[in-house]
């Protein structure tokens, strides 16, 4: 029961950290790695080199047809076309667009005539480099084309993943909270079964009519006693009681009133026992008492509230010569000396009969 209980427990306490598990490695790796896959631009791996070319060639262009160009604006022209040049010469260029390499064929050409004086004028400038910009504006679009195919697969891959992530943990939470359910039914069945146990060792040990504990509990208590003594120095005292006259009580009043009399005697002998005393109902009207810890001369002290505690219930009792109903006791101390539990009880017996034959509510030591 107890490994069961345990298990549902660790059960749910694994759903829940799988769930932070999950949800941290998506915070952490995951989406960090969606974002540099865009890039910062948000578009795939920011801006493309065919783009980067086609605007160098733009600048050397707007260089080249310039009127009033400054002296050195064929220097940078010439630094536009290099660059360009090197944005546009990519393998997967080259392989995919067929313009790639007829573009950079003409641009090679252009750069040397460049070198030449005089410098090439504004329309041959245009002439030559127009097919170039176009063919880079070619692989711009087509390049666009196919980032964005890619795009709409990676969304669908991110949508894909996003409903993975939402279903899994709807499910791990909803198998945490079942598995923390079975935990607390089993918990809740596992308190039941040992308050059960509890009652039912309770009831077992007690009389079910006054409640005081029963021989059976005597018997373990008496065990428990000897086996301390044996041990450690140690002594402890019993009592034995007996009803007065409760025969002529029953006969004369009824076995109910005489059930309802034993139950306020017993009351009344707890009332006079310390805390750790215990008191059992040995048989019929007769009573036992264990006062734990005790000597002789406690014992007596306890044994003489006790009478006056049950005299002081004024239970009239029509058969008794005192005509209220008394107690007998007899007092037996355990130490070393004392043999057995059965040699305990016989000796309180003893003194419980001397203490009937000096005339009853009385003690006898």
């Amino acid at each position: 029961m107890i490994g069961k209980r345990s298990g549902w427990l660790w059960l749910s306490l694994l759903s829940f950290s799988v769930i932070l598990a999950w949800i941290t490695y998506e915070t952490r790796w995951v989406y960090p790695e969606m974002q540099r896959y865009f890039g910062d631009t948000g578009t795939l791996m920011g801006q493309q080199l065919a783009s980067r070319g086609r605007h160098h060639l733009q600048d050397a262009l707007a260089e080249l047809t310039d009127t009033n160009a400054e002296s050195d604006s064929l220097a940078r022209a010439l630094s536009n076309l290099d660059i360009a040049w090197g944005f546009i010469n990519i393998a997967i260029y080259k392989e995919r667009y067929s313009c790639t390499d007829p573009s950079l064929e003409r641009l090679d050409r252009f750069i040397e005539r460049i070198d030449l004086s005089p410098p090439p004028s504004a329309q041959e400038s245009l002439t030559e480099l127009l097919p170039v910009l176009q063919c880079a504006t070619e692989i711009e679009q087509g390049q666009w084309d196919t980032r964005s195919a890619v795009a709409m697969e990676v969304a669908k891959r991110i949508n894909f993943h996003q409903h993975m992530l939402l279903g899994g943990v709807v499910v791990l939470y909803l198998l945490g909270i079942g598995f923390w359910w079975l935990h607390e039914q089993q918990r809740q069945a596992f308190n039941q079964n040992l308050r059960d146990k509890l009652r039912w060792k309770n009831q077992a040990l007690h009389d079910p009519l006054t409640g005081a504990l029963n021989r059976r509990a005597l018997d373990a208590d008496l065990n428990l006693h000897f086996e301390r003594m044996a041990t450690e120095d140690y002594s402890f005292v019993m009592l034995m009681c007996d009803i007065d006259y409760f025969k002529p009580y029953n006969d004369t009043l009824g076995h109910a009133e005489g059930d309802k009399a034993l139950q306020r005697v017993v009351v009344a002998i707890k009332d006079a026992l310390r805390q750790e005393d215990r008191i059992y109902r040995y048989g019929g009207e007769e009573l036992a008492v264990l006062l734990t810890g005790a000597t002789r001369d406690e014992g007596v002290e306890i044994a003489f509230r006790a009478l006056e505690a049950v005299e002081q219930l004024h239970i009239a009792n029509p058969g008794s010569p005192s005509t209220y109903l008394t107690i007998s006791i007899g007092i037996s101390c355990a130490n070393a000396g004392t043999s057995s539990p059965d040699a305990l009880i016989r000796d309180a017996d003893k003194k419980l009969y001397q203490a009937k034959h000096n005339g009853r509510n009385c003690l006898a030591t």
